[in-house]
């Protein structure tokens, strides 16, 4: 089942299913999936977290091995698998498949990586999963998609705001989700509790934002 981001923590309260696929290009989006991911899984018994990187070295075995290993320390284990070019290749296939056939109520697969194409969405072993599990895209909001998020981020610190703060936040950080998220949080530092006008947020956000290295955006999405 293909969720949207703004609906996964809902439904993550409802049960947790086996298997979670996060795809996009937006970092801010993809790290607050990982997050609730963890974290609901976490309140759920799964106390163990390992995290693989599908690299030029890896191995598939090490993947089954993990998702077949009893951990010493917990009886349910979350196993995060980063595939860096969002294509597993065909033994990647075949050993993803061979998963899902043995799926285990103990293991929690997260697969995640960058934005994918239908080429990779119409594949076996995609809709397989996604089938048993969910597909969180995770793209830039634009437009009122935006501003909305941007509101909820504010709403939640609390900030109580005009519209016109909630639009310029938007324009001064060009889209880019993960600047907005720290402005955001600097103005929670600044401003919690208390009514923000539109001179207040532009003294105090950045109107020249570079966008985050693709560096800053592995780290977050691989923590």
């Amino acid at each position: 089942m293909q969720l949207r981001q703004h609906q996964l923590a809902s439904q993550c309260q409802q049960g947790l299913v086996p298997f979670i696929l996060i795809f996009g290009d937006e970092p801010q989006q993809t790290i607050e999936a990982l997050d609730t991911v963890r974290n609901t899984a976490k309140q759920n018994g799964f106390e163990e977290r390992q995290s693989l990187t599908v690299d030029g070295d890896f191995e598939w075995s090490t993947l089954i091995d993990a998702t077949q290993t009893m951990s010493l320390f917990s009886d349910k284990q979350l196993i995060e698998l980063h595939l860096p070019t969002g294509k597993p290749g065909k033994e990647g296939s075949k050993t993803l498949l061979d998963i899902v056939a043995n799926a285990s109520p103990d293991v929690l697969l997260v697969i995640h990586g960058p934005r994918i194409g239908k080429d990779v969405q119409n594949t076996k072993w995609f809709k397989t999963l996604s089938q048993a599990g969910w597909f969180i895209p995770c793209y830039a909001l634009e437009g009122r998609d935006l501003e909305q998020w941007i509101s909820q981020l504010l709403t939640a610190i609390p900030i109580h705001t005009t519209p016109d703060c909630v639009t310029f936040i938007a324009d001064a950080c060009e889209g880019n989700m993960l600047a907005a998220k720290q402005e955001i949080d600097k103005l929670g530092l600044l401003y919690a509790g208390q009514t923000l006008d539109i001179t207040q947020t532009k003294a105090a956000v950045v109107e020249h934002i570079t966008f985050y290295s693709v560096s800053t955006y592995r780290h977050y999405a691989q923590w």
